[in-house]
Order: structure tokens, then C-alpha cells, then sequence
């Protein structure tokens, strides 16, 4: 099983949720935005990579020919090729892949130490962040 997000990149929330798929060894086929920008790595999934151009129309139609290309010629053939076990020795890499890049990457550690050094010790020095809003 594989989980496929596929929002258009415009409209699509940023955000973790996905990472859930990763915990049950689902690799993930995305657009290469919100969590999967930072997540993607190469071998633990397949990107959906934004295409030159202005025109949403023209994106996602870009996007579809992007994702039916990886299904028919990457996703599908490495699920479906067994070895003389019966096992897709190859689609279990990149599950293996998956878990270990998002288990090493987002994790609550990381979130908090990325909060305490970008928030909350500028903030205890009296320094704005970047996504403080402006007060004068």
C-alpha cells in the first residue's frame, strides 16, 4: 500500500498529517510541499515536483501526467516484482526507508528544541521573530 496525497500545491495545507502514513511502513507519492518538502529524500517515497508556469489549470494537469508516470513506470512494477520468496524485497527498502527518515525527523524532540531556539529564547530576549506579527 502506498498513500497518495495530491493536493495542488496552491491550495494545499501545510502540515504533518501525513506523517501517520510513514508509522504504518505506507511510503508516500506527494506533491513536494508542506511536510513532504522537508520529508522527501529520495528513498523513502516519490515526489510530485511543481512544474514552471503560472497557470493552475496547466499544474495539475502537469501534476496528473507527474503522478500516473510514477504509478505506471516506478510504484506499481517495485510493489509487484517478488523475489523466489514471494516478497518485494525492494518496495520493503523504501518501507524501511520511510520509517527510519520520518522516525529520525519528526519527532517531538525536534519540534520542541526548533520552538525553544526560534520562539521562546528570542522571545525571553525581547527579540521579534519572523512570524511575529508587526505591533507599531
Amino acid at each position: 500500500m502506498v498513500k497518495i496525497a495530491h493536493p495542488s500545491p496552491a491550495r494545499s495545507a501545510p502540515g504533518r498529517r501525513d506523517t501517520r502514513a510513514v508509522c504504518t511502513l505506507k511510503p508516500q507519492l506527494s506533491t513536494v510541499d508542506g511536510w513532504w518538502e522537508e520529508g522527501f529524500n529520495g528513498h523513502n517515497g516519490w515526489a510530485i515536483t511543481p512544474l514552471p508556469g503560472d497557470s493552475t489549470a496547466d499544474d495539475d494537469a502537469g501534476a496528473a501526467d507527474q503522478l500516473y508516470e510514477l504509478l505506471e513506470t516506478e510504484v506499481v512494477p517495485l510493489y509487484y516484482t517478488r523475489d523466489a520468496s514471494d516478497l518485494p524485497q525492494r518496495w520493503i527498502q523504501v518501507m524501511r526507508h520511510a520509517l527510519r527518515s520520518a522516525g529520525q525527523h519528526f519527532t517531538s524532540r525536534r519540534t520542541l528544541m526548533e520552538y525553544v531556539r526560534d520562539y521562546y529564547v528570542p522571545s525571553m530576549r525581547g527579540e521579534t521573530t519572523a512570524d511575529e506579527a508587526p505591533t507599531a
